[in-house]
């Protein structure tokens, strides 16, 4: 190394390398002082002007009463995001599966750099690799909420594992809004598709279509939760977005209830042929190979995986663009325009927000016409049947009066 970048450490903490036969090897290392603690850590570079400028920010910080604690240095991104990992494992978070989908992401490009070195560039840069990569807007987005997460979780320990969190970059996923949805005529249409090829889909789907409720919560729907007496079926809590239960009153005579009496007389079918009665009320039976989860061939399997079934399905009907989630954002739209009650449609779709309706209310061309049309009416209509208010005069805003100087 040269002998100038030497010089500029002493008196402001020094770099050295380790010796081994006389030789210095290994990477660049740090002494600095931080309240009177001498604090050694590696540059991880053998560059040693890359060195002096690690010191030179150490010191800095130092000096601005903002260096973090020593041990601040040792921890890693990858250490936050397995905590963040471990903590969604202890609190029995829903999203765990798709949390891990994101570390996966995350560990390669940023898992090594230390948590106290990580920068907006580094960000900008992971950013970048995604767009590379070909991830959509809303995914680069939902990565970095899951670092911000596995961030401000270190910053809150006790004691703390993060000093600073650094900005963010914003992303645009205006081309994430939803506006994916099914008009009655064509959930009608799909039904009858699904109901000729698959009459078991068929009642799962129609169930999504009339309650808007998430995918999985309707896979996870069991006859233990039926009440006959009451007519009521009681749902858990939804995830961490709304923890109360709630029961939902299924009357005789509602779609509802004749697709629960449909599911309870295949429940009967089922149970003469295997002898026991089934504990969900959506299954369909399996009829591929055993699986990694025991299934066996003829066995019930919960329904949850039906992209394929689904598309060729939504084909037939003529709807190649639909997806099971329009069919909530359908049902949601749906009890919004009919009962135009926020509390009401927040109850059934489990969500937590009134910016949620703004988002699952979406409009179309026929609302837009009909709202235009109502215009066009008042603008033609006799101005005595016009409904004006009452014009009220203001007064002349009188001059501002300077207050007389004192003494």
């Amino acid at each position: 190394m040269s002998r100038t970048a030497r010089q500029r450490a002493y008196g402001r903490g020094r770099i050295f390398r380790r010796r081994a036969g006389g030789v210095e090897v290994g990477n660049y290392l740090l002494a600095y002082y931080v309240n009177g603690r001498q604090v050694q850590e590696s540059t991880r570079t053998t560059d040693p002007k890359v060195a002096t400028q690690i010191l030179n920010e150490r010191v800095a910080a130092v000096g601005a009463g903002t260096a973090p604690e020593p041990g601040l240095y040792r921890i890693t991104v990858n250490d936050l995001l397995d905590d963040l990992e471990s903590r969604h494992e202890v609190e029995r978070r829903p999203s765990l599966r798709t949390t891990r989908t994101h570390l996966v992401a995350l560990r390669p490009p940023l898992g090594a750099i230390r948590a106290v070195d990580l920068r907006t560039k580094h960000l900008e840069k992971f950013v970048a690799a995604c767009r590379t990569a070909g991830y959509a807007e809303a995914t680069i987005g939902r990565f970095l909420d899951t670092l911000h997460a596995a961030l401000g979780l270190g910053r809150k320990a006790t004691p703390p594992k993060v000093a600073a969190i650094p900005a963010f970059p914003k992303i645009d996923e205006s081309d994430n809004v939803r506006q994916g949805f099914a008009t009655l005529a064509q959930v009608a249409v799909l039904l009858d598709t699904l109901q000729q090829r698959d009459p078991d889909l068929a009642d799962f789907v129609a169930w999504k279509a009339w309650t808007g409720m998430r995918k999985g919560a309707v896979s996870g729907l069991r006859w233990d939760q039926w009440d006959a007496e009451t007519a009521t079926l009681r749902l858990p809590p939804a995830g961490r977005k709304k923890r109360a239960p709630k029961t939902i009153p299924l009357r005789p005579g509602h779609p509802l209830r004749a697709i629960l009496d449909r599911r309870w007389d295949r429940r009967r079918e089922r149970a003469k042929e295997t002898g026991r009665l089934e504990p969900l009320i959506f299954w369909r039976v399996h009829r591929g190979g055993r699986t990694a989860t025991g299934l066996r061939p003829g066995d019930a399997a919960p329904i949850y995986e039906m992209r394929k079934a689904f598309a060729a399905a939504a084909r037939a009907a003529g709807l190649p663009a639909l997806t099971p989630h329009d069919l909530r954002r359908t049902a949601i739209r749906n009890v919004w325009h009919a009962t135009r009650d926020r509390r009401l449609v927040k109850l059934l779709s489990a969500h937590a927000t009134d910016s949620m309706v703004d988002r699952y209310n979406i409009g179309t061309d026929e609302e837009l016409g009909r709202a235009l049309d109502a215009v066009a009416a008042y603008v033609d209509a006799p101005p005595a049947d016009r409904q004006t208010g009452t014009v009220t005069a203001l007064r002349a805003r009188q001059g501002h009066r300077r207050r007389p100087a004192k003494g």
